[in-house]
């Protein structure tokens, strides 16, 4: 059996459809790139530092390669796009360095990109996007991409036959013009790039960052986060075992982890899912 390159990339599941990439950069970014497989297309938030390894004697750098051609043991053993099956749709979060590095092996026809069109000039102006990505003051080469999709707010995400792939994108910005943020209501994940993360503080780089912006893109979230959160959960939610009792047909409904779970009769959960007010009071504890 043939070992494995040494790499740059680690890739762990998340979820039945996603996982999260994380790149070891030379600028000790740690970027987060996350992968959703949906059929026929692959979704990339983010593509990273492009390769850009602490250690430089690691074998695969490639963030394509890795995904088309290195076993994943939370995949099963398998490449997460063994031959590049799948076809890619890109969404940058937004235009810093650490985000689009990798962005250039993905500009051939059949992929798609997206970003934010909130500030189109932040990334399209002339001259912008070396200093806009943070790329010149790190001495990385600005990739060379061009946005196929300019994304409008709570706009949804389709592969190149137009099929909806479940993702809404949000225009979030504050960090960045171009910051977004994307919801997968299948999976209930929310993906906010840079708008929030642990351990270090959050940047806006000037001139264009901006807390006034920020300010706004958070309380937008949190009254996303509030609505979804007493929506049915569109299909996520469903029974992981069904069995009859005392001649009633009955339903677990557990969480991932298997530390929350809920068992009754299917007439039960179909009342409650059907009871708005029920549904706020659980899922606000």
């Amino acid at each position: 059996m043939l070992e494995s390159p040494t790499t740059c990339f680690f890739a762990t599941r998340l979820n039945s459809t996603t996982f999260r990439i994380v790149e070891d950069d030379k600028w000790n970014e740690a970027p987060f790139i996350y992968l959703k497989l949906a059929p026929g297309t692959l979704v990339l938030i983010d593509t990273g530092c492009g390769g850009a390894a602490k250690d430089q004697s690691v074998e695969l750098k490639s963030l394509r390669k890795f995904i088309e051609t290195y076993p994943v043991a939370d995949n099963d053993g398998e490449p997460l796009n063994a031959g590049g099956a799948r076809k890619y749709v890109v969404i940058c979060t937004h235009c810093h360095y650490d985000h689009i590095g990798g962005i250039e092996q993905f500009t051939s026809d059949e992929s798609s990109i997206w970003a934010s069109a909130y500030d189109r000039s932040f990334i399209e102006g002339p001259g912008r996007l070396p200093t806009s990505s943070l790329c010149r003051f790190v001495g990385m080469q600005t990739p060379d991409y061009r946005v196929s999709q300019w994304a409008s707010d709570g706009q949804s995400v389709v592969d190149s036959t137009g099929q909806n792939l479940g993702l809404i994108l949000y225009q979030t910005p504050g960090h960045t013009p171009d910051q977004l943020a994307i919801w997968d209501a299948a999976e209930r994940f929310l993906f906010v790039g840079d708008t929030i993360y642990e351990w270090a503080a959050i940047l806006f780089p000037p001139p264009d960052g901006s807390l006034i912006l920020y300010s706004q893109s958070i309380a937008k979230l949190k009254a996303l986060l509030d609505k979804w959160n007493v929506e049915p959960s569109q299909g996520r939610i469903q029974p992981s075992k069904e069995d009859i009792q005392r001649g009633e047909e009955m339903e677990l409904y557990e969480d991932e982890t298997g530390r929350i779970s809920f068992y009754g009769p299917k007439r039960t959960f179909a009342a409650f899912l059907e009871d708005q007010e029920a549904l706020r009071r659980l899922m606000t504890t």
